[in-house]
C-alpha cells in the first residue's frame, strides 16, 4: 500500500493533524477529555503515529544482554521498519535497516496493509512479526537466517542510530548520527529500579489485545498521585495491597519499568496491531533468592491485572456505537493526561508544508 503523508491523514470524518480536535485533550488536567477514538483503533491514526513517533524517538528494542557476542543481531520492527542492532568485534552495537525490507514481495500484500503485523518466514520485512535474537556462530560469523537481515555487504546498509541506557538498547532511525538526549532525572530514576544488585534472572514475551497506549498508561497507572514528571518519562509510587511500594516509570513512548522491594519488571512495548501489543517482559531480581522471586511473581501478576483492565477498555472503544451513554469524556488519570499530551505534542511537532500546485496536472510538469 503506498502511503502519501502529503495527502494527510484523516480518520472518522476528521483531520487527524488538525490541532483543533485535540484542544480539549490538553486542557488542564481535570477539564481535559480523552484522545479520540480513532487513536486506539483507526489504521490512518497507527500510520501518523508511525511518522511522528516511531520514526522519530528514541525505541526501546531490548537489552545489551540479548546479543552479548560478536556478530549477533537483535530485529525489531520499528513502526514499519525492520531494522536490526549487532554486536561487533570491538564490543561496540551497529544499527542498520533489514536488507529485505519487504521480505521477497514485490509490493505489500492485501493482509499486510492492515496494521497487523503478520507471521512470515521474512521476519525481517517491516509488516511480518519479529522473532528473537539471532546469535552468530562461534567466532562471530554469520549463520543463515542473518542473510534477509544483513545481505551480502552490509556496511552498505542504511545505518540508525543506537545508544545504551542502563542495559537498554535504543534506536533512532531519523538518522544514523543522533545522541540520545542525557536526562538526569530520568537516568537516577532508571538506576534506582534496576539497581546493580539486581540481576536479570527471566525473560518472556506476553502479547495482549490492546493499544499499546492504553498499555503503557494501565502499567505505570497510580491512585496515589504522580511521583515526578521529566521531559520524556513519568514516575508513579502505589501501594498494593499487601503493603508493598510499586514504583512505575514510563519512559515514552515504549518502556515502561515497575520494581518492588528486591525485584523489577523492565517492558518494552511493540505494537503488533492496531488493537494488540507484544510486551517483551525482562525481570530482574536477586540471583538465588526465594524472597525475590516471590516478588518478581508478584510484579508479573501485578502486570497481567493491569493488561486485563487495559483489554477491556480497548473492547469498549473498539464498540461500533461508541461512546456508550455512561461514556465519561473527561480524562481522570494523571498518567494517561500525561501520555496523551506527549503524543499530541510529536503530532504537532511535524514538519508540514502546503502545495499551492495541483494534485494531477500535465505530463511537461514532471521531471521524468
Amino acid at each position: 500500500m503506498a502511503r502519501r503523508p502529503d495527502l494527510g491523514y484523516f480518520a472518522d470524518g476528521k483531520n487527524l493533524l488538525d490541532p483543533a480536535i485535540y484542544a480539549q485533550a490538553t486542557a488542564p488536567f481535570g477539564q481535559a477529555t480523552n484522545l479520540p477514538v480513532a487513536a486506539y483503533r483507526s489504521l490512518e491514526f497507527a500510520l501518523l503515529e508511525d511518522e511522528a513517533v516511531w520514526t522519530r524517538d528514541w525505541i526501546a528494542i531490548g537489552k545489551s544482554s540479548d546479543i552479548p557476542s560478536s556478530g549477533d543481531i537483535l530485529p525489531f520492527t520499528v513502526g514499519n521498519h525492520g531494522i536490526h542492532v549487532q554486536r561487533m568485534a570491538d564490543g561496540s552495537l551497529e544499527g542498520r535497516f533489514n536488507n529485505a525490507q519487504h521480505g521477497g514481495c514485490r509490493f505489500v500484500p492485501v493482509q499486510c496493509q492492515g496494521g497487523t503485523k503478520t507471521k512470515c518466514s521474512f521476519t525481517s520485512c517491516g509488516y511480518s512479526r519479529d522473532g528473537d535474537a539471532i546469535r552468530a556462530t562461534e567466532g562471530g560469523h554469520g549463520v543463515p537466517a542473518m542473510h534477509q537481515y544483513l545481505g551480502l555487504r552490509p556496511e552498505r546498509l542504511l545505518r540508525v542510530s543506537v545508544s545504551e541506557l542502563h542495559g537498554m538498547i535504543l534506536v533512532n532511525v531519523d538518522g544514523p548520527d543522533k545522541c540520545l538526549p542525557p536526562d538526569a532525572g530520568v537516568n537516577g530514576h532508571i538506576r534506582s529500579a534496576l539497581s546493580d544488585k539486581l540481576d536479570l534472572t527471566g525473560k518472556r514475551w506476553m502479547e495482549f489485545d490492546c493499544n499499546w497506549k492504553l498499555l503503557a498508561q494501565v502499567l505505570a497507572a497510580t491512585e496515589e498521585g504522580v511521583s515526578a514528571t521529566h521531559h520524556n518519562a513519568i514516575t508513579t509510587r502505589r501501594t498494593l495491597s499487601s503493603g508493598e511500594v510499586l514504583s512505575a516509570l514510563w519512559l515514552f513512548p515504549n518502556v515502561v519499568i515497575v520494581s518492588a522491594g528486591s525485584a523489577a519488571c523492565l517492558m518494552v512495548l511493540q505494537q503488533t496491531a492496531i488493537e494488540r501489543t507484544l510486551c517483551r517482559v525482562y525481570i530482574h531480581g536477586t540471583s538465588q533468592s526465594v524472597r525475590s522471586d516471590s516478588k518478581s511473581a508478584m510484579l508479573l501478576a501485578e502486570v497481567s491485572a493491569a493488561a486485563e483492565r487495559a483489554v477491556s477498555a480497548q473492547k469498549a472503544l473498539s464498540q461500533p456505537n461508541h461512546p456508550p451513554a455512561d461514556f465519561d469524556p473527561l480524562q481522570r488519570d494523571t498518567v494517561a493526561y500525561w501520555g496523551q499530551a506527549m503524543l499530541v505534542r510529536r503530532l504537532m511537532d511535524l514538519p508540514s508544508a502546503d502545495h499551492a500546485a495541483p494534485m494531477f496536472q500535465s505530463t511537461r510538469h514532471y521531471a521524468i
